[in-house]
């Protein structure tokens, strides 16, 4: 007969059910991010004025001034003219902020520009005049809303002192 079998199955897995279950190990931690786990940089190519002039050109072209302004002085995206970078404002770190976007609007841009691109427009940016941070009187003409904002096309901007 299979019901003393069967009724014994049943007796032990009940018997089990009132058991506690050895604790599950937690699961990994994700990984902290630092200096061995960012992305490799290529390196830097040189900055010459006809890679910042480029630079320029690529800012306005791929609408980099739509947020930072032509001047570079920021308005829905940061100031890249003081002091301040949450990222890090040396040329690698500069570079990764474009290759890879950062949170809450920039967008990354490594898979539609190709590094001697980026590169130019690292320099470019190294190349604008800088202020130090928070002095808004440094930024632009006030819009009443608390956002400057940049209203001369590359064109007209005027010539930076070198």
């Amino acid at each position: 007969m299979k019901t003393p079998t069967l009724t014994l199955a049943l007796c032990c897995l009940l018997a089990a059910c009132g058991k506690e279950s050895a604790p599950r190990p937690a699961p990994p931690a994700p990984a902290a991010a630092d200096a061995k786990t960012k992305m490799p940089v290529p390196p830097m190519t040189p900055a010459t004025p006809q890679a910042v002039a480029a630079g320029k050109t690529l800012f306005a072209k791929m609408n980099c001034a739509g947020c930072h302004t032509y001047t570079g002085k920021g308005f829905m995206g940061p100031d890249l003219t003081d002091s301040y970078w949450r990222y890090g404002g040396a040329p690698e770190e500069i570079y990764r902020s474009i290759y890879e976007g950062r949170p809450q609007g920039m967008p990354a841009w490594g898979k539609a520009l190709p590094s001697d691109e980026i590169w130019q427009l690292v320099h470019y940016i190294g190349s604008l005049p800088t202020h130090p941070g928070g002095d808004p009187s440094t930024v632009g003409p006030d819009t009443g809303t608390g956002a400057a904002v940049d209203t001369l096309p590359p064109s007209q901007q005027p010539e930076r002192p070198k």
